[in-house]
């Protein structure tokens, strides 16, 4: 039997089968040793057994913190672990232990995490870049983020999908703030009610909206991460300004 581990997040997640899985993606850069809170059976379909679950590229069942999937035949002739993980529900399964998935790009500077944040097309990963330029800060993940609020504080660390990006390292760092962006003439920190910060991070982050439970478990750990973590909606042009500005009003320069 062949076995692989990764962790994503505060989840270990193992995937077993008789067939051996490649890593796919940027999915070997999470590879653990750490015991499994989730564990995946991959194999193929026996003769004239069902696979149209999934959206028809897979059986998937669920008992508890165990998955079995089986693959079609004609799946291709190696299938991943990358791939047996988008198979799943990932997002809900993070959410189910405190764990957020957002769309952000993530920076690291001085030990600390940085989010730059926002709808598709307005500058994240122009804004990450620019700070890795300016202030030699490392980025992380130009695109999703994966976000632990702790009693002691929140915790950030990379999702192994980066989106056009393709930046993509495993790191785990505090999360010191949230930007969220908006374009503008000049860089400036815009005042918002706790109100409108609430709902603008919560539309960066992915769950089913229809789901009471989901929207109440996104929201109270979304409120816990408000308590240690600084959310600011930012108006900025890409100039090294955008940096300075930013950058005095984090740290109070």
């Amino acid at each position: 039997m062949h076995t692989k581990r990764v962790r994503i997040g505060n989840t270990v997640f193992l995937a077993d089968s008789e067939m051996d899985l490649g890593w796919g993606g940027n999915l070997a850069l999470f590879q653990t040793e750490d015991d499994a809170d989730v564990a995946v059976h991959i194999r193929y379909a026996y003769p004239g057994e069902e696979t149209l679950q999934a959206d028809g590229y897979a059986k998937i069942q669920r008992d508890g913190n165990r998955f079995l999937i089986a693959l079609p035949p004609e799946w291709y002739v190696q299938p991943t672990f990358w791939q047996v993980l988008n198979l799943l529900p990932l997002s809900s399964l993070l959410l189910e232990r405190g764990t957020l998935t957002m769309h952000a790009s993530y920076i690291c500077h001085r030990g600390e995490g940085i989010l730059f944040s926002g709808p598709s097309g307005i500058g994240k990963s122009t804004q990450a870049e620019l700070w890795q330029q300016y202030r030699g800060a490392k980025v992380v993940n130009g695109d999703r983020v994966l976000i632990t609020p702790t009693d002691n504080g929140t915790l950030v660390a990379s999702h192994y999908l980066s989106g056009t990006s393709g930046v993509c390292s495993n790191v785990t760092s505090a999360l010191k703030a949230i930007v969220l962006l908006e374009q503008a003439g000049e860089n400036a920190i815009r005042t918002t009610s706790a109100w409108q910060i609430l709902r603008l991070v919560m539309g960066q982050i992915d769950y089913a909206v229809s789901d009471r439970e989901q929207l109440i478990k996104v929201s109270g750990l979304v409120e816990k991460m408000l308590r240690s973590t600084t959310v600011c909606r930012y108006g900025c042009r890409i100039d090294e300004n955008a940096v300075d500005t930013l950058e005095n009003y984090l740290y109070e320069i």
